[in-house]
């Protein structure tokens, strides 16, 4: 059996992964890989998977969430995503049905693909309004292109982070780094020079830990998943 390819942004999200598949059953270990949020690097990295001979590929990680209804650690399995260039890309419904019924509670709708954070509220308004996206990530877009390209099927598995209410504070952008790793010193660097913005990133670091305990949950079932 084919391994599944995985595609993160952060090394935090990978590491749940890697801790399912070590204590999973299934004897086939998926790719994982990390990608610091960048489109264009998730993008390669799924290619460079469905050239393995991936199964199929999952973009896996938190979300910022656009729809006033998504709280902070609800899972988002999305029917699609939709670029920047307002082309769509669907994930497979047939594993997203089955994917469904082993994470119980998963909202729907589509995700939009950014090249760029979406941290303003204004920002997630309009995206929300415009068209109708649940949630935005900057992984997801880039993995569906390598999927459609090589014909694999694929799902996005995301959890809300940052709720459409809340604006993301400009210290926490600096906090992750190219390869994925938390950049804890740029953060605090930022914070002193406008100390105004710790109630923010206080608050975000609270809705992030829910949001990663909802994958924590939900990896398990993404690594041991198949597309049907």
């Amino acid at each position: 059996m084919s391994p599944l390819g995985l595609i993160t942004g952060m090394k935090s999200e990978a590491a749940l992964l890697y801790a399912a598949a070590q204590d999973g059953s299934d004897p086939v270990c998926p790719m994982i890989a990390v990608t610091g949020g960048d489109p264009l690097r998730a993008e390669t990295a799924a290619r460079e998977f469905a050239t393995a001979g991936a199964a199929g590929l999952i973009s896996f990680g938190i979300a910022g969430g656009l729809d006033p209804a998504l709280e902070p650690g609800d899972l988002i399995l999305a029917e699609g995503v939709r670029l920047p260039d307002e082309d769509v890309i669907s994930t497979q419904a047939s594993w997203r049905t089955a994917f469904a019924a082993a994470a119980a509670g998963a909202a729907d709708g589509m995700i939009y693909g950014s090249d760029l954070a979406v941290s303003r509220t204004d920002d997630k308004a309009r995206l929300f309004t415009d068209y109708g996206v649940r949630a935005v990530d900057m992984e997801s877009h880039g993995v569906a292109r390598a999927a459609r390209e090589a014909g694999l099927p694929f799902l996005i598995v995301r959890a809300i982070a940052d709720p459409a209410d809340r604006t993301i504070p400009p210290a926490a952008l600096a906090g992750l780094g190219p390869d994925g790793a938390q950049r804890p010193f740029a953060v605090m660097l930022a914070m002193l020079r406008n100390p105004a913005q710790v109630p923010a990133l206080i608050q975000l670091a609270r809705d992030a830990k829910t949001a990663m305990r909802r994958l924590a949950a939900a990896a398990p079932s993404v690594v041991n998943s198949a597309p049907v």
